[in-house]
Protein backbone atom coordinates (compact mmCIF):
# COMPACT_ATOMS: atom_id res chain seq x y z
CA UNK A 1 0.00 0.00 0.00
CA UNK A 2 1.30 3.55 -1.22
CA UNK A 3 0.00 7.27 -0.94
CA UNK A 4 1.30 10.36 -1.64
CA UNK A 5 1.46 13.40 -2.74
CA UNK A 6 3.79 15.79 -4.55
CA UNK A 7 4.80 19.41 -3.25
CA UNK A 8 6.16 21.54 -6.05
CA UNK A 9 8.42 24.48 -4.86
CA UNK A 10 8.98 25.83 -8.29
CA UNK A 11 6.67 25.73 -11.77
CA UNK A 12 3.00 25.11 -10.02
CA UNK A 13 1.31 25.39 -13.77
CA UNK A 14 3.20 23.10 -15.78
CA UNK A 15 0.53 20.27 -15.65
CA UNK A 16 -3.40 20.71 -16.85
CA UNK A 17 -5.89 20.51 -13.79
CA UNK A 18 -7.28 17.62 -15.25
CA UNK A 19 -3.98 15.49 -13.91
CA UNK A 20 -4.05 16.20 -10.26
CA UNK A 21 -0.64 17.39 -10.28
CA UNK A 22 -1.07 20.77 -10.80
CA UNK A 23 -0.25 23.78 -8.14
CA UNK A 24 1.94 23.61 -5.50
CA UNK A 25 0.50 20.65 -3.95
CA UNK A 26 -0.87 17.89 -5.93
CA UNK A 27 -3.74 15.54 -5.10
CA UNK A 28 -3.36 12.43 -3.28
CA UNK A 29 -2.52 8.93 -4.83
CA UNK A 30 -3.29 5.82 -3.04
CA UNK A 31 -2.17 2.53 -4.18
CA UNK A 32 -2.53 -0.87 -3.52
CA UNK A 33 -0.96 -4.05 -4.88
CA UNK A 34 -2.03 -7.83 -3.58
CA UNK A 35 -0.07 -10.81 -5.10
CA UNK A 36 -1.17 -14.32 -4.09
CA UNK A 37 1.04 -17.36 -4.53
CA UNK A 38 -0.86 -18.60 -7.50
CA UNK A 39 0.09 -15.67 -9.79
CA UNK A 40 -2.88 -13.66 -9.48
CA UNK A 41 -2.46 -9.96 -8.94
CA UNK A 42 -5.01 -7.30 -8.46
CA UNK A 43 -3.65 -3.37 -8.40
CA UNK A 44 -5.71 -0.23 -7.99
CA UNK A 45 -4.67 3.30 -8.44
CA UNK A 46 -6.69 6.00 -6.84
CA UNK A 47 -6.16 9.90 -7.22
CA UNK A 48 -8.28 12.08 -4.89
CA UNK A 49 -8.66 15.85 -3.80
CA UNK A 50 -8.16 16.64 0.05
CA UNK A 51 -12.00 16.33 0.15
CA UNK A 52 -11.54 12.86 -0.96
CA UNK A 53 -13.34 13.16 -3.61
CA UNK A 54 -11.75 10.66 -6.77
CA UNK A 55 -10.98 11.97 -9.63
CA UNK A 56 -10.03 8.93 -11.47
CA UNK A 57 -9.13 5.22 -10.64
CA UNK A 58 -7.53 1.99 -12.44
CA UNK A 59 -8.17 -1.36 -10.98
CA UNK A 60 -6.12 -3.89 -12.98
CA UNK A 61 -6.39 -7.97 -12.14
CA UNK A 62 -3.89 -10.04 -13.79
CA UNK A 63 -2.72 -13.67 -13.90
CA UNK A 64 -0.34 -15.48 -15.82
CA UNK A 65 1.32 -18.69 -16.08
CA UNK A 66 4.06 -20.55 -17.84
CA UNK A 67 1.80 -20.13 -20.92
CA UNK A 68 -0.11 -17.82 -20.82
CA UNK A 69 -1.61 -14.31 -19.47
CA UNK A 70 -4.78 -13.02 -19.33
CA UNK A 71 -5.35 -9.32 -17.58
CA UNK A 72 -8.32 -6.65 -17.20
CA UNK A 73 -8.38 -3.11 -16.52
CA UNK A 74 -11.02 -0.85 -15.50
CA UNK A 75 -10.32 3.04 -15.32
CA UNK A 76 -13.00 5.82 -14.50
CA UNK A 77 -12.11 8.79 -14.91
CA UNK A 78 -14.76 11.95 -13.21
CA UNK A 79 -16.06 14.81 -15.66
CA UNK A 80 -13.12 17.22 -16.02
CA UNK A 81 -14.74 19.90 -18.81
CA UNK A 82 -10.77 21.34 -18.90
CA UNK A 83 -9.99 17.69 -20.92
CA UNK A 84 -12.78 18.24 -23.05
CA UNK A 85 -14.62 15.32 -20.68
CA UNK A 86 -17.95 16.65 -19.95
CA UNK A 87 -19.46 13.30 -18.17
CA UNK A 88 -17.72 10.59 -15.92
CA UNK A 89 -16.19 7.92 -18.64
CA UNK A 90 -15.10 4.64 -17.76
CA UNK A 91 -13.31 1.76 -19.81
CA UNK A 92 -12.46 -2.00 -19.54
CA UNK A 93 -9.41 -3.67 -21.69
CA UNK A 94 -8.83 -6.81 -21.55
CA UNK A 95 -5.04 -8.50 -22.88
CA UNK A 96 -4.31 -11.90 -23.29
CA UNK A 97 -1.13 -13.87 -24.67
CA UNK A 98 -0.21 -17.73 -25.05
CA UNK A 99 2.26 -19.98 -26.17
CA UNK A 100 1.70 -21.45 -28.59
CA UNK A 101 4.93 -23.61 -28.66
CA UNK A 102 8.64 -22.60 -27.87
CA UNK A 103 9.09 -20.28 -30.34
CA UNK A 104 5.60 -18.33 -31.27
CA UNK A 105 3.43 -16.41 -28.89
CA UNK A 106 0.19 -15.20 -30.08
CA UNK A 107 -1.84 -11.99 -28.52
CA UNK A 108 -4.89 -10.49 -27.93
CA UNK A 109 -6.42 -7.11 -26.86
CA UNK A 110 -9.25 -5.19 -27.28
CA UNK A 111 -10.61 -1.94 -25.27
CA UNK A 112 -14.58 -1.21 -24.48
CA UNK A 113 -15.73 1.92 -23.52
CA UNK A 114 -18.66 1.31 -21.42
CA UNK A 115 -19.95 4.85 -21.16
CA UNK A 116 -20.72 4.90 -25.70
CA UNK A 117 -20.75 1.17 -25.47
CA UNK A 118 -18.65 0.32 -28.00
CA UNK A 119 -15.30 -0.70 -28.77
CA UNK A 120 -12.95 1.34 -29.94
CA UNK A 121 -9.51 -0.86 -30.03
CA UNK A 122 -9.09 -4.02 -30.81
CA UNK A 123 -5.45 -6.26 -31.64
CA UNK A 124 -4.07 -9.75 -32.42
CA UNK A 125 -0.22 -10.22 -32.97
CA UNK A 126 2.33 -13.27 -33.01
CA UNK A 127 5.63 -13.31 -32.11
CA UNK A 128 8.56 -15.46 -32.95
CA UNK A 129 11.42 -15.48 -31.24
CA UNK A 130 14.30 -17.77 -30.94
CA UNK A 131 17.93 -17.49 -29.83
CA UNK A 132 19.53 -15.16 -32.32
CA UNK A 133 16.01 -13.12 -33.80
CA UNK A 134 12.85 -11.95 -32.83
CA UNK A 135 9.52 -11.48 -34.89
CA UNK A 136 6.34 -9.33 -33.71
CA UNK A 137 3.76 -9.45 -36.16
CA UNK A 138 0.40 -7.19 -34.72
CA UNK A 139 -2.81 -5.91 -36.51
CA UNK A 140 -4.85 -3.16 -34.72
CA UNK A 141 -8.32 -2.06 -35.76
CA UNK A 142 -9.03 1.79 -34.39
CA UNK A 143 -12.73 2.35 -35.10
CA UNK A 144 -14.37 5.90 -35.44
CA UNK A 145 -16.49 7.33 -32.79
CA UNK A 146 -18.25 9.78 -35.67
CA UNK A 147 -19.48 9.11 -39.82
CA UNK A 148 -16.69 11.76 -40.75
CA UNK A 149 -13.83 10.00 -39.67
CA UNK A 150 -12.56 6.64 -41.41
CA UNK A 151 -11.28 3.82 -38.80
CA UNK A 152 -7.60 3.33 -38.73
CA UNK A 153 -6.05 -0.01 -39.65
CA UNK A 154 -2.62 -0.77 -38.99
CA UNK A 155 0.00 -3.61 -39.57
CA UNK A 156 2.90 -4.01 -37.53
CA UNK A 157 6.45 -5.66 -37.71
CA UNK A 158 9.27 -5.24 -35.67
CA UNK A 159 12.71 -6.96 -35.34
CA UNK A 160 14.59 -7.55 -32.68
CA UNK A 161 17.68 -9.62 -31.24
CA UNK A 162 17.00 -10.82 -27.60
CA UNK A 163 19.71 -10.69 -25.17
CA UNK A 164 20.73 -7.23 -26.38
CA UNK A 165 19.78 -4.14 -24.50
CA UNK A 166 16.89 -4.52 -22.27
CA UNK A 167 15.38 -6.77 -23.18
CA UNK A 168 15.98 -10.71 -22.05
CA UNK A 169 16.62 -14.05 -23.98
CA UNK A 170 14.28 -16.24 -22.98
CA UNK A 171 15.70 -19.37 -24.55
CA UNK A 172 17.85 -21.96 -23.20
CA UNK A 173 20.68 -21.50 -26.13
CA UNK A 174 23.05 -19.08 -27.16
CA UNK A 175 23.58 -17.62 -30.69
CA UNK A 176 26.54 -17.86 -32.29
CA UNK A 177 27.96 -16.50 -35.29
Amino acid sequence: TTAGRVFRFSGPDQFGSDTGLDGEISDWLFAVQVNSSDNLALTNRTIMTDGLDVSRSETRLAWRNDVATIASTYIWLAAEPTANRLTDSSEVTFESTYKLNRHWTGAFDVRYETDTDRAPFTGLGMTYENECLGVDLSLSRRFANTSDVEPITEFGLSLFLPGFGSRQANATRSCHS
